[in-house]
């Protein structure tokens, strides 16, 4: 009996379970077709950057391209203004624009500009202001022949008094060589101390001398000696041509000479260093040269003495030209690339003008967060097929502006 007068009870509780659980379902949907709503309404409302306060385009092209009137809008018919910079393969830092659909900005209709740099740079920044890149009002082609650098290069040739034993040069700059007569060339001019140890039949001697490296130097005082073991007596001159108006000479024992020749008597034995001074003229600060003379010391004396000799020679080397202060525009049609510029080498492009600005001014940050300009100008060029440059259009410019961000 009691289990027969509780299933009317239990039948209400269940229609009442079924509704509310009914209820919730609908709430639930409801709320997801919200939310699918609002993800779809935050997915279309990508605009040109800045939005236009008034509905009107804020950056555009308008004019003939291959002789069809062509309009490009950023925020009409799904296109998209972007704006970028980036560091280029030659160091310039690059300035791009480009208009493109907002959904594919690889797709087309694509339009670009990439502002060149004047000059390359380190790190993230720019040589030139804003103000100094587009301050030249024209821009030019880029250009992908080659340029000759001519530098003089001068070759030092190290010669130590013998050719015996083991040597170890150490030319002052990180670099160092163990043959016996080395040749070196310097990077950058100034002062570099080149030392030598020498080591043979179990003696060891080093000499150092700070040389003037700097190219073609006529500032680099050398003399040659002449010993007489049996009288203790030393000449001395000087060996190469050099612009010092004044020499003196420090014989290693206190006493000192002057001028281009002198000579000397020693009062014993011993290993005396003989350095030649110069001084005066246009080089400046003065400049020194050692070596060492030995007497009553044995026929077996060791010394580190060296001299040294130069050549000169002018190496060429073919180099990419820097595309400084160039535009690059870019156009899709059809599946083909176009540019402002004929994909072949040897031809100087350089003085071809690409865009001519007609002004620009600050604008707000675009959505990475990058400064951006409001650039406005004119245009009159042939774009290139990429893989056929006998393939050309003309891009003729009612009217152009675009957004750049720079860093």
């Amino acid at each position: 009996m009691i289990l027969v007068n509780k299933i009317p009870d239990m039948i209400g509780f269940t229609k009442v379970k079924m509704m509310k659980v009914k209820k919730y379902n609908w709430h639930m949907k409801r709320h997801y077709f919200f939310l699918a709503l609002l993800s779809l309404l935050l997915g279309c409302s990508k605009k040109e950057i800045p939005s236009p306060s008034n509905g009107a385009p804020v950056f555009y092209f308008d004019g003939h391209i291959d002789g069809e009137s062509t309009t490009l809008q950023a925020g009409v018919n799904g296109l998209y203004m972007y704006s970028d910079y980036y560091r280029d393969d030659q160091n310039l830092m690059s300035l791009k624009s480009y208009l493109a659909p907002q959904n594919c900005d690889t797709c087309e209709p694509y339009l670009s500009f990439e502002l060149k740099d004047v000059d390359v740079s380190s790190g993230n920044t720019m040589v030139a202001s804003l103000d100094q890149l587009l301050g030249t009002n024209a821009l030019h082609s880029f250009s992908m022949d080659s340029v000759v650098h001519s530098t003089v290069v001068e070759t030092f040739q190290f010669i130590p008094h013998t050719s015996l034993g083991t040597f170890h040069w150490d030319f002052g700059d990180g670099t160092t060589s163990s043959l016996p007569i080395p040749a070196h060339v310097f990077t950058g001019g100034g002062m570099r101390n080149v030392s030598l140890i020498h080591e043979y039949q179990g003696q060891t001697d080093t000499l150092s001398n700070w040389i003037d490296v700097t190219t073609e130097s006529i500032c680099r005082p050398q003399f040659e000696m002449t010993p007489d073991t049996i009288t203790y007596m030393v000449s001395v001159y000087v060996s190469s041509i050099a612009a010092f108006p004044s020499y003196i000479w420090s014989f290693g024992d206190g006493t000192t000479g002057t001028g281009p020749t002198n000579t000397h008597l020693y009062q014993g034995n011993g290993i005396y260093p003989i350095t030649l001074t110069g001084s005066g003229g246009s080089c400046g600060t003065a400049k020194a040269f050692t070596k060492k003379v030995a007497f009553g010391m044995g026929p077996s004396t060791f010394l580190a003495n060296y001299s040294y000799s130069t050549s000169v020679s002018t190496l060429t080397a073919v180099m990419p030209r820097i595309n400084a202060s160039a535009c690059i525009i870019t156009y899709r049609k059809n599946g083909v690339e176009y540019k402002s510029y004929k994909n072949i080498k040897g031809v100087n492009q350089s003085s071809n003008v690409v865009f001519t600005l007609n002004g620009f001014t600050p604008y707000l940050p675009n959505e990475k967060g990058y400064k951006t300009a409001k650039i406005s100008g004119s245009l009159d060029t042939y774009l290139y097929n990429q893989q056929n440059v006998n393939d050309s259009i003309r891009m003729v410019s009612n009217q152009v502006v675009m957004a750049v961000a720079y860093p």
